[in-house]
Parts: structure tokens; C-alpha cells; sequence
């Protein structure tokens, strides 16, 4: 009897600043699209504001 298990890859997090610099972008600019909902955001406890990573490479890419 095996059971099938799946494993999830731990999400990678980007902060709202660095996420900035990787997209030449000012951090306003991430506010709008968290608005409009193309970015979804992270937070982890306080104030710190973080992205998947995922979604922060895709807008690099200029996928949407």
C-alpha cells in the first residue's frame, strides 16, 4: 500500500523594496498593481510587505 504524497516547494518571497529595484520600478508603482490586482501580497506579521517571487519574475519578463 503506497501512498501518494505531495510535497510542496516552499514559496520564495521578495520584499516590497528589493522587488522595486528588480523591476526599476518606484515602490507606488507595485502599490498600483497590488490594486489592481496583478500583484498579490504577503504579509508575514508588522508592516513588511513581501511578493511570491514568482510573480515579481514574470513581471520582469513582461508577462502578466
Amino acid at each position: 500500500m503506497s501512498k501518494e504524497v505531495k510535497v510542496r516547494q516552499p514559496r520564495r518571497l521578495v520584499r516590497r523594496a528589493t522587488a522595486a529595484l528588480l523591476l526599476d520600478c518606484s515602490t507606488n508603482m507595485l502599490k498600483k498593481l497590488e490594486r489592481e490586482g496583478r500583484l498579490t501580497v504577503v504579509r508575514l506579521g508588522g508592516r513588511d510587505v513581501f511578493y511570491p517571487s514568482e510573480q515579481i519574475d514574470a513581471l520582469a519578463r513582461g508577462e502578466e
